[in-house]
């Protein structure tokens, strides 16, 4: 053997090699066999055979396939997939690993946005971004970003998705990876679809093509094609459309992506409605809602139900027809706004073809309400700003922004905690007096409908206000030096408008709690009853002169009455605050007083939009969220309504409202001439 001057032959070299050749070999077969075993009994998808398969390895490799897992059945199991991934958190949590925590806090996210759940998502991506930051993991940071950006689309705010979006584009572009460009060109491109912007969406959605052809991403590949496939459908062009369809089936089921082919027959037996081949569109409509309850995609399943029932009708089985529409309008109550103004539509339509002309134009009239109040939170004018925005270094502001944010949290999890102490002490107080009331069915009745609605605002009205916050500062944060003063001047203003919503809806929060623990004494005393009318509108004018409101007071100028004046205000200025909110512009207020011989009977009486019947019965009952967008898409939660009637009958009044849909409401209650002490 010939060695180079100066060195050594090694004894037993290439015996060593060949052991370590031997041991690498093994290892990578038993990690195949592991693989292959979980493949066989897949179909199960259970956790625990997973866990107990992988229980032998080591926790990195138990984390790595754990987190495979989670993302392969992202779409196939969502589930089953969530569950993997949950294990494979509290693993990463538990190693210490923080980039694999974010990497799965996004994975977590990516599977609450593909069945519905876009508030959870949104927690998910957050906590992914935090991490990220924390360690500075720029990859991480930049898919945070891009799926934030999704969620927010999903939610229709597209000034905060395209904030997101371009944040993440600029980060991959850095870096030069292609395939997070990919994802976020895609997701840009569906916003322009989705403001009508074809041309600019085509481009972005080829850019993707191009690059998923490019690394041979056939998943990727099969989602751009079906972006090409929804404009090609909204510009009508079926034919072409059809033909795409059938190349992205094949593609999906060489995927064995369930919720890809399901998408695919929808959009078939979309375009066999529209050319009027209803016996095909059913079979196909059919096959999609199968394969989208089977992996619950909720949203899906509704579209999928809406589309059925106008197709039953034409086909004539009017029962299936029916069924369809009331399970749409099952899933729609729980839904946002946007989603039961899309129900309204399709009912319009049902109505129409029916031949019942009136109900298809009150369910448009209800539908085109609710998507304009939907447009006015739209700010479609900011996207050019957005794009702009993509091309500045911002890389010098990171720690400000950090900072920012970190501040921000504090104070918002600082709120929380003093709320959630008076949640409570608000529901100690009532449980105590439940006890030591001796209606115990009746109170436990109240009890539980007041705890489900105080639960629900807390849950969603005091979150959404919360996220508004949060996203317009963020605004303000990453992009201060990059706005014109006009658009800084207009984020203050949306912070301002926010603020006041928020301050709103605490304060009657904490006079509801009061009004519940008998904090708020009842003192009664005399007042003038016109003067105080009075001086209420005075206090709501900014209110009154941004609709051109007319306001009468049609009360006797001597007219006095024997009322705590606390009470009186919260009650009076709740009614009037929903007058406004539900007048159109140049409409009429009146207040008007009747002096009866045991009582005054007050009335706040409006010609705005009005309350439709099944929505009377419930307007001061605990019987569910009623709390619709005013007429200027003013956002309320119904909790003033419920302060209102709680004070009222403490005072030893009642309340009534005669509504009729299109012409106004009447809202009316009693004093009572004899002091009342509640």
């Amino acid at each position: 053997m010939k060695t180079s001057a100066g060195s050594t032959p090694v004894p037993g070299t290439n015996k060593n090699k060949l052991v370590l050749n031997i041991s690498l070999l093994l290892t990578m077969l038993k990690k195949t066999f592991i693989l292959l075993w979980i493949n066989l009994i897949i179909s199960s998808q259970n956790i625990d055979s997973i866990t107990s398969i992988i229980s032998t390895e080591t926790p990195s490799t138990q984390l790595e396939i754990l987190s495979k897992e989670t993302w392969q059945f992202r779409s196939k199991n969502p589930m089953y997939a969530l569950e993997c991934g949950q294990e494979a958190l509290n693993l990463a949590v538990k190693l210490n690993d923080k980039a694999k925590e974010a990497e799965i806090n996004n994975f977590i996210g990516v599977i609450h946005r593909n069945i519905g759940n876009y508030p959870q998502s949104l927690l998910f991506y957050n906590k992914a971004l935090e991490i990220a930051k924390a360690i500075n993991d720029s990859v991480q940071m930049a898919y945070s970003y891009n799926n934030i950006g999704g969620a927010y689309r999903l939610e229709r705010n597209y000034t905060l998705a395209l904030t997101n979006m371009f944040k993440a584009i600029e980060i991959f572009e850095k870096l030069e990876m292609v395939e997070g460009i990919a994802f976020c060109t895609i997701n840009i491109g569906i916003v322009y679809r989705f403001q009508g912007n074809y041309d600019k969406a085509l481009d972005y959605f080829n850019r993707t093509i191009e690059i998923r052809e490019n690394i041979g991403d056939i998943f990727g590949l099969a989602i751009a094609i079906n972006q090409v496939i929804e404009v090609l459908y909204d510009k009508k062009e079926y034919n072409l459309a059809l033909e795409r369809y059938n190349d992205l089936l094949e593609l999906y089921e060489e995927l064995d992506d369930t919720k890809g082919i399901a998408a695919v027959y929808g959009g078939i037996g979309g375009i066999k409605y529209r050319t009027g081949d209803y016996p095909a569109a059913k079979e196909y409509r059919e096959k999609a809602l199968k394969l989208n309850e089977e992996i619950q995609n909720t949203e899906t399943v509704l579209l999928n139900l809406h589309e059925l029932s106008l197709i039953y009708l034409k086909l004539g089985e009017n029962e299936k027809s029916q069924n369809a529409l009331a399970r749409a309008y099952d899933i729609c109550k729980t839904r946002k706004t946007s989603v039961l103004a899309e129900h309204y539509n399709y009912k319009s339509s049902w109505y129409e073809l029916s031949g019942r002309l009136d109900s298809a134009l009150y369910y448009y009239k209800k539908y085109t309400h609710l998507k304009d109040s939907l447009a006015a939170l739209e700010n479609i004018q900011s996207i050019a700003l957005m794009e702009s925005v993509h091309q500045v270094d911002r890389a010098f502001q990171e720690n400000k922004i950090l900072q920012n944010e970190n501040r921000l949290k504090d104070e918002q999890t600082k709120f929380l905690l003093i709320l959630s102490i008076i949640l409570t002490a608000f529901i100690s107080f009532i449980l105590y007096k439940f006890f030591q009331n001796r209606k115990l069915n009746k109170q436990l009745k109240e009890l539980n409908a007041t705890k489900d609605k105080f639960f629900s605002i807390i849950g969603h009205d005091l979150k959404n206000p919360f996220n508004n916050l949060l996203g317009y500062t963020q605004l303000l944060a990453d992009d201060y030096e990059t706005m014109t003063e006009e658009e800084r001047k207009q984020s203050v203003i949306n912070l301002n408008q926010s603020s006041k919503k928020l301050v709103i809806l605490i304060d009657n929060l904490l006079q509801w709690a009061r009004t519940n623990i008998g904090a708020l004494k009842y003192s009664p005393k005399s007042i003038n009853l016109f003067l105080f009318i009075n001086n209420l509108i005075s206090n709501h004018n900014e209110s009154i002169v941004n609709k051109d409101l007319d306001v009468k007071i049609k009360i006797d100028p001597e007219m006095d009455i024997l009322i705590d004046e606390d009470y009186l205000n919260l009650v009076t200025r709740n009614l009037l605050s929903n007058a406004i909110k539900f007048s159109n512009r140049n409409g009429r207020i009146d207040f008007i007083a009747e002096d009866k011989i045991d009582e005054v009977v007050v009335h706040i009486k409006d010609n705005g939009v009005g309350i439709e019947e099944d929505k009377l019965k419930k307007i001061l009952d605990f019987e569910g969220d009623v709390s619709t967008p005013g007429t200027l898409n003013e956002r309320g939660t119904g909790l003033g309504l419920i302060l209102v009637n709680d004070l009222i009958r403490k005072w030893g009044g009642k309340i009534s409202v005669h509504s009729k849909v299109g012409k106004g409401s009447t809202f009316s209650f009693t004093i009572p001439k004899t002091k009342q002490i509640p």
